[in-house]
């Protein structure tokens, strides 16, 4: 499979185009597209691990959170988001998905962030419970 159809893959699914479709489309078996995919998640687990090992020093993170509905109106999800810029002004991307907006999602979400000495939220309560000495 050429890098093209594997990047092709990954934006279709992100899309939400389904398994099925995107193989029918790309003339390749269901397997193969899953076995991509699950590739790339293992990849994606690898990264987090070396991120919270390595020695990539994060300044501060902007920290908000969203809601949008999954399927049916009365089936909402929050979106946490985080922004980790280090000290040379890179940016690092970090998503959590809950039901619920509280406390407890909050600190599922912040077990996987990057410590940092400095945080910008839009002051959700559940923020200043979770990082109550940056602010």
């Amino acid at each position: 499979m050429t890098q093209e159809e594997m990047e092709l893959i990954f934006k279709l699914y992100e899309e939400k185009m389904e398994l099925r479709k995107i193989a029918r489309a790309l003339e390749r078996s269901l397997s193969s597209i899953q076995y991509q995919l699950r590739k790339k998640m293992k990849m994606y687990k690898e990264f987090l691990a070396m991120l919270r090992k390595s020695p990539i020093v994060f300044s501060y993170l902007y920290l908000n959170e969203l809601y949008t509905f999954y399927k049916k109106k009365d089936n909402r999800v929050y979106i946490w988001s985080a922004v980790g810029v280090t000290k040379t002004g890179r940016k690092f991307y970090f998503y959590f998905l809950s039901k619920k907006k509280n406390i407890n999602s909050l600190l599922s979400f912040n077990f996987n962030l990057p410590k940092v000495e400095k945080y910008y939220t839009d002051r959700h309560f559940a923020y200043s419970k979770a990082h109550a000495k940056s602010f």
